[in-house]
């Protein structure tokens, strides 16, 4: 038995289950998204007609448009009787329709064969794909089986599933939804990415938003000597001892009873925003060049206010980026405490656990298709129902989660907080899920500087013991456990929370 390649088929077939379950809403919600954004009648090559939907089908709202050459093809394909799904295939357009319901008009997407081959070159390195190909393409992306497409084209099962072979080489999947879907993905949303970016936005949304949720917050904005501007978020007094909260994937629900914690400690904390956090049309950076502006903005904190070291208190996600400023310059550190660390990729069994593990894997394989799926699932989002039945499934495994839920939901803001600075920070949010699917404890400078745990007893995402073991392996390193508390280390946590680090800081000193 070859457990290694038995292993890796299983993990694959895991993972294609898994994107093939999480894309099945994909089609729907992308062309949604599109049919919202404003589209004029003609961009670029696309053609989009505006609808209303009459007995299960589009129609024109513009008498022009009912007339033009594109869609009487439109509407002799929706005569034949062929099923709409997402789409129709037509002879050198594909067509997408995506119905708003009662407020808002339908819009059918016409998408020409040249532009979907001149978009599918980035992501097809198997070979140049044919026409024969492309046909069968926009048929699984229109929902047809092998079968169906063979019928409606009139050829054998056999010739389209020989196409099939050859499509799901060139394009690198395994699955017929998994090839739909990729390719669906990448031709709606691909125009919207910015790869290998170098300028970060210079977006101030985030005082927007740091009045609205936290008007006790101070706000500043600070730019680094190669020119990038740096944004921050200053909690605490201003005489207290600074520390950079390096945040996770949003800023915790701070509350003016936490500002007067830290008050009592004398603590301050001065929180980095990473590329993309709390801000409109924040410019993609890849990997690399995110890793860096992180470490720059932690790097600001220490300049301006710490002096020659700063301490890091380094909130779950966040503590990637604290392990890799210290291995870069483990000599500006004075010490760090690792909140809520995420010891390894989170895997459980529930649905959410599996989607999670799933997009993890992807996150390693395809930065690009991840960047994606990321977009797509930040944009769904902005639905407060859908956040927090998502929120409900992410914690269900930690009651003391659940609990913070229902308290930060139950406030006067309803959990618009958490969905505004959620929705708001995608760019920020798709590299802090990338790095947990690697978190890179290894690299950690042992030793270097002192470090401390401080982490939820009833936290069983990360649990208790494998965090006391992480700790053992760094040498013995104290780790401070918050009663009551899992992963979400906030409101009625945040107090014992503080205390704990002052002591540390104290010790320390």
């Amino acid at each position: 038995m070859n457990t290694e390649s038995d292993s890796t088929a299983l993990h694959d077939e895991a993972l294609s289950s898994a994107m093939d379950e999480t894309a099945r809403a994909l089609p729907g919600e992308t062309l949604q998204a599109i049919a919202r954004s404003g589209l004029s009648a003609t961009t670029g090559s696309h053609v989009v007609f505006e609808c209303e939907m009459r007995g299960g089908a589009p129609v024109p709202l513009k008498r022009s448009d009912s007339e033009s050459a594109l869609w009487r093809e439109i509407a002799s394909a929706l005569r034949s009787g062929t099923p709409i799904g997402t789409g129709l295939v037509l002879e050198r357009h594909l067509a997408l329709v995506a119905e708003m319901g009662t407020e808002h008009p339908a819009r059918v997407l016409a998408m020409p064969d040249k532009q979907i081959l001149n978009k599918l070159q980035a992501i097809a390195p198997g070979g140049q794909i044919s026409a024969s190909e492309l046909r069968l393409l926009k048929h699984l992306i229109c929902g047809a089986t092998l079968s169906e497409a063979a019928s409606r084209d009139g050829v054998s099962h056999e010739t389209k599933r020989s196409q099939f072979k050859s499509l799901s080489r060139k394009l690198g999947v395994r699955s017929q939804n998994e090839l739909a879907n990729k390719v669906l993905m990448h031709i709606l949303l691909a125009p919207d990415m910015v790869e290998n970016g170098t300028a970060v936005e210079p977006s101030d949304y985030f005082i927007d938003l740091t009045s609205e949720f936290m008007p006790f917050a101070r706000t500043l904005q600070l730019w680094s000597k190669s020119g990038t501007k740096h944004r921050f978020v200053d909690l605490g007094p201003v005489s207290g001892r600074p520390a950079a909260l390096v945040h996770s994937y949003i800023i915790a629900d701070i509350r003016p009873d936490d500002i007067a914690f830290l008050h009592k400690h004398g603590v301050r904390l001065i929180v980095p925003l990473r590329n993309g956090a709390m801000a409109r049309g924040a410019t993609s950076l890849d990997v690399a060049a995110h890793l860096d502006h992180a470490c720059e903005g932690i790097d600001l904190v220490r300049t301006h206010f710490c002096g020659e070291r700063i301490d890091l208190f380094l909130d779950r996600s966040g503590c990637i980026y604290g392990i890799e400023y210290g291995r870069r310059w483990p000599e500006r550190v004075a010490s760090a405490a690792f909140v809520g660390a995420c010891v390894r990729p989170i895997n459980d069994t529930s649905k959410t656990g599996r989607l999670r593990a799933a997009m993890f894997s992807q996150a390693l394989k395809n930065w690009k298709l991840f960047s994606l799926m990321m977009n797509l699932y930040t944009s769904r989002m902005r639905r407060p129902d859908v956040l927090r039945k998502f929120l409900d499934e992410m914690y269900q495994i930690n009651s003391a989660d659940l609990a913070i839920l229902k308290v930060e939901y139950s406030s006067s803001h309803g959990g618009e907080r958490g969905r505004k600075f959620l929705t708001s920070s995608a760019e920020s949010v798709k590299h802090d899920f990338y790095h947990q699917a690697r978190p890179r404890w290894e690299q950690h400078s042992k030793g270097a500087f002192p470090a401390a745990f401080l982490h939820g007893d009833q936290d069983f995402i990360h649990p208790i013991e494998e965090v006391r073991a992480l700790a053992k392996s760094f040498g013995g390193v104290p780790l401070h456990t918050i009663p009551g508390a899992g992963q979400l280390i906030y409101h009625q946590h945040f107090a014992p929370l503080v205390a704990a680090y002052a002591g540390f800081l104290a010790q320390r000193a």
